[in-house]
């Protein structure tokens, strides 16, 4: 389980600040082909009030890599780097 913030915080979210950005959690993470499924709680009020007026419709995940700058193609889309040891943190 994930915890879930309205926009990214300025900051990794740790235990000394979780309470200060947290609005909900995560479950139930499965591939489904290039995207991923997430089960996802709400818990704050103006953030389901946004999520209800569509005014908040898509998730980024927080986190940090290892940044490997290597050109090429994945399914005829090219890039420039690759992300490696991904570790997630909201």
């Amino acid at each position: 389980m994930t915890i879930v913030t309205n926009d990214h915080p300025p900051e990794m979210v740790s235990s000394a600040n979780a309470s200060k950005y947290n609005v909900g959690h995560t479950s139930e993470v499965e591939a489904d082909g290039s995207y991923v499924k997430v089960g996802l709680t709400i818990t704050d009020e103006s953030a389901i009030k946004a999520v209800q007026a569509k005014e908040k419709q898509e998730l980024s995940c927080g986190y940090i890599c290892e940044l490997e700058l290597s050109p090429g193609e994945f399914e005829g889309v090219r890039y420039d780097a690759i992300q490696r040891n991904i570790r997630y943190n909201h």
